[in-house]
């Protein structure tokens, strides 16, 4: 949207005067960037047993009529596009064109989605091809502490996949419905149930350097001021960096205000993209809150006559650990504080772990650190109209520590079924250049009668780097809804659906089919 952006500052510029503009929503269509169509060509070898012994992949990637973020979701898509698996040989091209279609942009999961729908329907096309259940290919695949992922990038951290698959599996019923669903289905309406999986990259990685930063102010009265510059969209970010801040100056939330970011009082912290939010913003929130804090201990210990490190503080109180009845409120240090005149005010700032990627070769560490997500669906087929309903969807993810469980399982909620709107529904027809679809009669969202029953899985493998272990969920929680729905249709139907949406006429005809005639030259 910075054409958007552009217009705007100039008006400023040329009037003196704050600008405003409205589009109408078919402007919004127009204007606005699309998720990045791919076109993938993957070839895998695997032993006989199961085990995957290469990845070949070429893919080519519509950047529309401007590069946008197109280089950088070619990145996202080939890096993670041998999915989370351990693979000896992998082979990953992608180049970014142009062409007269609409430009693309960021788009959540930015190039991951894609990649995750061929991965994961190769993996579900292996499994019937050598008679292994997919949840079990796919576990004895796993990733795991100590393994090598396909950059070259030794795996340091906790992973949690298996125990997401098992967790998974177990909350749909797979073993049993999977039986089930094999059998000869009689009548209209065939039912299928599928899974798949993914590891994403968290905060920006080799796509740029990325740093943050927060402040933390404790007011006279006892109140704090928590600032970062992580832009909240609805994710919640400012419930968990205020939760953050509570949390290590041993305070309730309810004395927390979080102030939007403002870069006139806070540093810029860059955008709120690529799952960051609560690893950068989280972590310089937590710098700053301990800054404060030490200032607070020392003042606390000599009100307790205690050693500085023997001081806690928890409930709105600071504790003397050696003698636990020796206490003094949070109240009282503050005004102790303000009494000597030593400003409880701090900024905080995080810059993201080094790593080391060549450019040229694709290889090395692309990301510090991954989250492992698996989903999984379990859809009805009306063999006869070829409408696809998704009756049951079973979210689960490794985010290193949920610092914030309802909100994580908002994330999950709202990412599905994001994700099956990218699977079933969402599409943007384009004929010769030009877009046709210009509002929401004609471009289909699921609206809350084709959402299913949730069950979200939370699955902690707490992150050394992260803020009290926390990782992050935002893009994850879209990112692997589209296969796993994709390969419960293929169970239903005995067909796979290679293009995007599986709308009625490709389930049901199995081809592509346009909702439009093409001109004639």
């Amino acid at each position: 949207m910075s054409a958007i952006g552009c217009r705007i500052a100039l008006l400023a510029l040329k009037t003196g005067q704050p600008v405003k503009t409205t589009y109408s929503r078919e402007e919004s269509f127009l204007e606005s960037h699309k998720r990045n169509p791919f076109y993938m060509d993957y070839k895998v070898g695997v032993t006989k047993d199961g085990t995957l012994k290469a990845v070949k992949s070429n893919i080519v990637v519509d950047s529309g009529v401007y590069c946008s973020m197109s280089p950088y979701v070619a990145l996202r898509g080939i890096v993670q596009g041998a999915g989370p698996y351990r693979v000896e040989n992998v082979h990953s091209d992608a180049v970014s064109v142009y062409t007269n279609n609409p430009y693309t942009g960021a788009m959540r999961g930015f190039g991951s989605p894609q990649t995750n729908i061929a991965i994961e329907s190769i993996m579900d096309m292996i499994a019937e091809k050598l008679h292994i259940d997919p949840v079990e290919l796919r576990i004895n695949n796993a990733l795991k502490k100590g393994d090598i992922a396909p950059t070259g990038q030794k795996i340091n951290h906790e992973v949690g996949l298996t125990e997401a698959l098992q967790k998974t599996a177990k909350a749909i019923e797979w073993q049993k419905k999977r039986k089930e669903y094999s059998k000869p289905q009689p009548g209209q309406y065939k039912k299928g149930v599928g899974i798949a999986c993914c590891m994403r990259g968290v905060s920006l990685g080799a796509e740029g350097v990325d740093a943050a930063a927060a402040s933390v102010s404790v007011q006279s009265d006892g109140k704090v001021i928590v600032t970062t510059g992580i832009t909240n969209h609805g994710q919640g970010s400012g419930t968990v960096m205020s939760q953050i801040a509570a949390e290590v100056l041993g305070i309730s939330i309810g004395r927390i205000t979080y102030l939007e970011p403002d870069t006139s009082l806070i540093p810029d912290s860059g955008p709120t993209v690529a799952s960051r939010g609560t690893f950068m913003g989280g972590n310089a929130t937590k710098d700053a809150a301990l800054k404060v804090k030490a200032r607070m201990v020392k003042v606390a210990a000599v009100i307790l006559e205690a050693a500085r490190e023997n001081v806690i503080s928890s409930d709105g109180k600071f504790y003397d650990s050696k003698s636990p009845d020796l206490e003094t409120s949070f109240d009282e240090v503050v005004k102790a504080c303000n009494n000597k005149a030593i400003p409880l005010f701090e900024y905080g700032w995080y810059s993201m772990p080094k790593i080391h990627w060549d450019e040229e070769k694709g290889t090395g560490d692309p990301y510090f650190t991954y989250v492992y997500s698996v989903n999984a669906s379990e859809v009805t087929v009306d063999t006869a109209t070829g409408k696809v309903k998704v009756d049951n969807f079973v979210s689960a993810h490794d985010m290193g520590k949920a610092i914030n469980p309802i909100g994580c399982y908002g994330q999950m909620f709202g990412g599905a079924a994001m994700g099956i709107g990218f699977a079933l529904y969402e599409e943007v027809e384009v004929v010769r250049g030009e877009m046709k679809d210009r509002n929401f009669d004609t471009y289909t969202l699921p609206t809350a009668c084709d959402v299913p029953d949730f069950k979200g899985i939370i699955v902690e493998r707490p992150d050394p780097n992260g803020p009290f272990g926390a990782k992050s969920l935002g893009e994850p929680a879209t990112e692997v809804a589209a296969p796993a729905v994709l390969n419960a249709i293929a169970q239903a139907t005995k067909k796979r659906i290679y293009d995007l949406p599986a709308s009625l006429e490709r389930v049901l005809l199995g081809k592509k089919l346009s909702k439009y005639k093409k001109k004639k030259d």
